[in-house]
C-alpha cells in the first residue's frame, strides 16, 4: 500500500469510528438491531438516514427512571 492511498484510507477509519460508536449507543438505547449503524458509515447521506431512521421509527424500550434519587420531603411539602 502506497503512502497516497493509506493517506486516504486512515481518513475513513477515523470517520468510521466517530460514526459508528455513538450510534452503536443509541441503537442499544431505543431498541433497535446495532446493524442499523452500519448506516453511520456511509458518507454524507448515512448520518441523515440513521437520523430519519431514529426520528420517526417505534422505540421498543421504554424509559425507567430512578425513583431513588427522588428526595421524599420534597414530594410530601409540594402536597
Amino acid at each position: 500500500m502506497d503512502t497516497a492511498a493509506l493517506a486516504q484510507f486512515i481518513p475513513l477509519l477515523i470517520w468510521s469510528a466517530l460514526a459508528v460508536i455513538p450510534s452503536l449507543t443509541i441503537c442499544r438505547r431505543i431498541g433497535k438491531t446495532r446493524w442499523w449503524s452500519v448506516l453511520a458509515i456511509i458518507p454524507l447521506l448515512g448520518p441523515v438516514v440513521f437520523a430519519f431512521i431514529v426520528a420517526y421509527s417505534r422505540w421498543t424500550v421504554t424509559p425507567t427512571y430512578n425513583l431513588s434519587l427522588a428526595q421524599p420531603e420534597a414530594w410530601s411539602a409540594s402536597n
